[in-house]
């Protein structure tokens, strides 16, 4: 076997190559005698295949250190799930409740507020012949015993409506009243409780247009309204960013972000950044994108390594100082879980990359 007559140069050969490769994807740059290089941040197949059954639409909550999974949808022409599940790691996953002891687990809107967990609205039986949505509310403090606060709320029943807590209080805004699509059932109404019997109307009509199955996170002091639309015969999927720091008053952050109109994505709020994770967009298309924002109008798109599946209907939660991704839809259904876990010291970048931390090495 011929050997090299110079090992080292070898291995600079094989450095040059792998270099090249880093300044090629943007990973790299040089400065004075010095390549800074910039590691990627990469998805983690947690589960491939969860103890829970495949699912999308499902509901998810993180309470008490441990992230519980209920309810979801598995075919138009069959009842949805009623089960809950926890784990304390996102790997290892408990039975916690076979039945619910509500019957609308599709599309449903859950929190954890004051202490308790909170499950209201959602739609029961999916296309059959008895379905239909609620306006029922159901919290417990221990996620296997629950109370039916209130079997009517003061809003309508709805389902792919959002829930968050903002400023100490359940707030409530949009979905729709049925599965059809009509357009005359969408909502745009906004409601909010401090002990989720009890509903004030904040505006019956925001100035974002009616819609269902939009994202909604609390950052940076406001609550914010993220895409949507509706699914229909002319489905209508939006990518408007809208923001309001009272519930009532709304700004218009931007009428077009630079991530693909969309409706049954994840959103967040993590390391002082909004946070938009994959959906469903144009042509029926499902995503596996990561774009982030400081402040909703400029936005960067995540450039990281491994990446979980297309999909849509998916949860998206924070969990251990991490993002998560679970369950979902693309021609088939999901329960894997997925984790991202971005360095201390990650910062976005402000030129359409997001990185962090370079490693630098002096050129010689």
């Amino acid at each position: 076997m011929r050997k090299a007559k110079n090992p080292n140069l070898a291995m600079i050969a094989i450095g040059t190559v792998a270099i090249f490769m880093l300044f090629a994807a943007g990973h790299a740059f040089i400065s004075g005698r010095a390549i800074f290089v910039w590691p990627q941040s990469s998805w983690t197949k947690e589960v491939a295949k969860a103890s829970w059954m495949e699912r999308d639409a499902a509901s998810a909550i993180v309470f008490k250190d441990r992230v519980w999974i209920f309810g979801g949808w598995l075919h138009p022409y069959l009842p949805s799930p009623r089960d809950a599940w926890s784990s304390d790691d996102g790997k290892s996953w408990r039975l916690e409740i076979e039945k619910t002891p509500w019957r609308h687990t599709y599309f449903s809107m859950a929190t954890s507020f004051q202490n308790r967990m909170w499950m209201m609205g959602g739609w029961y039986n999916n296309r059959l012949s008895d379905a239909s949505a609620s306006n029922e509310i159901w919290s417990s403090e221990n996620g296997r015993t629950w109370e039916r606060v209130s079997p009517h709320a003061s809003w309508s029943p709805r389902l792919g409506g959002a829930l968050v807590e903002f400023k100490g209080q359940l707030w409530v805004l949009g979905g729709a009243e049925n599965i059809s699509g009509d357009v005359g059932k969408l909502l745009n109404d906004v409601w909010h409780s401090d002990d989720g019997k009890n509903w004030t109307l904040a505006t019956s009509s925001a100035p974002w247009a009616p819609r269902a199955y939009h994202s909604a996170t609390v950052h940076d002091g406001k609550i914010y309204v993220l895409g949507g639309g509706n699914w229909a015969k002319d489905i209508v999927l939006r990518n408007d960013v809208w923001s309001s720091d009272d519930g009532v008053h709304w700004n218009l952050v931007t009428e077009a972000a630079p991530w693909a109109p969309r409706m049954w994505s994840g959103a967040l709020s993590y390391r002082s950044n909004l946070w938009v994770i994959g959906g469903l967009s144009e042509g029926q298309i499902n995503l596996n994108d990561v774009w982030h924002s400081t402040d909703g109008s400029s936005w960067e798109k995540l450039d990281s390594g491994a990446v979980f599946p297309p999909r849509h209907a998916h949860n998206t939660f924070l969990f251990k100082d991490r993002i998560w991704v679970m369950a979902g839809l693309d021609g088939s259904l999901y329960n894997d879980v997925w984790s991202l876990q971005l360095p201390g010291d990650w910062l976005p970048q402000g030129d359409g990359r997001s990185l962090e931390k370079p490693i630098s090495a002096v050129l010689h």
